[in-house]
């Protein structure tokens, strides 16, 4: 597979048993004001027709002008979005990245504002702090969108983030940083000089990306642009419905017992964290309360000695497993502590109830009197 030309924007798109929605993908990428780009397309052997409509849209990218098509077909499943992704950043050349999920979509002028920017300020990455939400089986189109966001607080015109660590990190753990991986348009060569890749999870590996991003990057830019259409799919939340307390427990277990260790290992290595580990413990809370629900679900389902040998089995095969260890400790005394605080705030209501109901009996009494 050759290469015609150095695109400025790489547009990688990780792929899996989306027939239903890549068209209007990919036509909300040929809609585009700015063709100085590449797509990739990374089918994670799909089973549907898929790849086939894809290989379609070839020549309509091809005989547009400035603008090539690509489709990747992975030899094995992944089962996540990450090893697509990595395998679309090992191929790109752009000067610049942007990750669009299969069922979504980006407006048509989502590539020249954000590569306008990111040259303006000459940013390794621009992060975007509100995307357009439109709902499953509804035509994309801006009558059908709704402007949401996950975070807190934003601004209302592009702003560096501060380039000290420790601040990008609070910002992180007070959810002033959303981690989806494709409200971030990235520098390249900042991936490749910092040999970027996404941990292989079924879940949250955008998170850790992010982290890495946080840390890494000289220059970050807040920008207030609405470039994303994401969509919610109904089936999502069915399909998560049906899976066993055992998949739960795989998916987002496994994230913790493999992500809180690869987080500390990546952290240990910069000075700032050596001093600062309270920042990590932030990190890891944040993780924690987001993603748990998963986890609490499935210990509630699974008898005791067969969550216990699933920790033991994992434990034993992580690498850097203390890491994890020394937090769950402190994570474990944290919740006794605070289930002690909140025995103690109900006890002292009871006694005030108590108080009050005796107050009420006497005033009765007096009055019956």
């Amino acid at each position: 597979m050759t290469k015609k030309f150095i695109p400025a924007v790489s547009i990688i798109i990780p792929m899996y048993n989306t027939e239903k929605y890549i068209g209007e993908c990919l036509d909300s990428i040929l809609a585009q004001t700015f063709t100085d780009f590449e797509v990739i397309v990374v089918d994670d052997c799909s089973t549907d027709n898929s790849a086939t409509i894809v290989e379609k849209y070839t020549s309509k990218f091809n005989t547009r002008g400035g603008a090539e098509l690509y489709l990747i077909k992975s030899e094995l499943n992944s089962g996540c979005p990450a090893t697509p992704r990595n395998i679309g950043m090992r191929f790109a050349r752009g000067e610049y990245l942007m990750f669009v999920d299969s069922d979504d979509a980006i407006t048509n002028t989502a590539l020249e504002e954000l590569y306008t920017i990111a040259k303006k300020f000459d940013a390794d990455v621009i992060h975007c702090e509100k995307f357009y939400r439109a709902q499953d089986n509804i035509k994309i189109d801006k009558p059908n969108l709704k402007i949401v966001s996950n975070m807190k607080d934003f601004v209302s015109t592009p702003a560096l983030m501060p380039e000290n660590i420790i601040e990008r990190i609070v910002y992180f753990s007070m959810l002033k940083f959303d981690w989806s991986t494709w409200l971030n348009f990235i520098r390249r060569d900042f991936v490749m000089k910092n040999n970027l890749e996404f941990p292989d999870y079924k879940v949250c590996e955008d998170a850790i990306f992010a982290i890495f991003c946080l840390c890494l990057a000289k220059k970050i830019v807040r920008v207030p642009n609405v470039a994303y259409i994401y969509r919610a799919r109904d089936d999502s939340a069915t399909q998560f419905a049906l899976l066993s307390a055992e998949e739960k427990l795989n998916r987002w277990g496994d994230f913790f017992l493999r992500g809180i260790p690869l987080i500390d290992k990546f952290m240990n290595k910069l000075a700032t964290f050596k001093d600062h580990a309270e920042y990590k413990y932030a990190v890891y809370n944040l993780l924690m309360d987001t993603q748990s629900a998963p986890i609490l679900n499935a210990y509630a389902q699974i008898p005791a000695f067969r969550f216990e040998k699933w920790i033991r089995t994992k434990i034993e095969t992580i690498e850097n497993g203390s890491a994890l260890t020394a937090f769950l400790f402190s994570r474990a005394n944290l919740c006794n502590l605070r289930m002690i605080q909140q025995q103690n705030f109900i006890r002292q209501q009871q006694q005030q109830i108590q108080q009050l109901q005796e107050q009420l009996q006497k005033l009765k009494l007096d009055t019956d009197a």
